[in-house]
């Protein structure tokens, strides 16, 4: 995930700094998978450090519900830029 976030900031044209939350989720949150609680992608990716992150724990569809909370950020205002991590379940 960390060497995709790069290209999908390449390929949309938004600067890490824009992007107020990296979301992940991950259905079985525990080892590796909770290391940071969601920031370890954020860490190894070109984001910037001021990038915050949240980790979602669904047993089943963790990506999803990351997909609909980031969606519910931009729509309530909270945030401009999110980014989910779709990738790990």
């Amino acid at each position: 995930m960390s060497r995709l976030l790069p290209e999908l900031l390449k390929r949309t044209g938004v600067a890490s700094e824009e992007i107020d939350d990296c979301m992940t989720g991950v259905s079985n949150g525990v080892g590796e998978n909770w290391t940071y609680g969601g920031r370890l992608p954020v860490f190894l990716s070109t984001f910037s450090e001021t990038v915050a992150a949240k980790f979602v724990d669904q047993q089943c569809g963790s990506s999803m519900a990351a997909m609909h909370i980031s969606a519910m950020e931009i729509m309530l205002g909270y945030a401009d830029e999110v980014t989910p991590d779709l990738f790990s379940d």
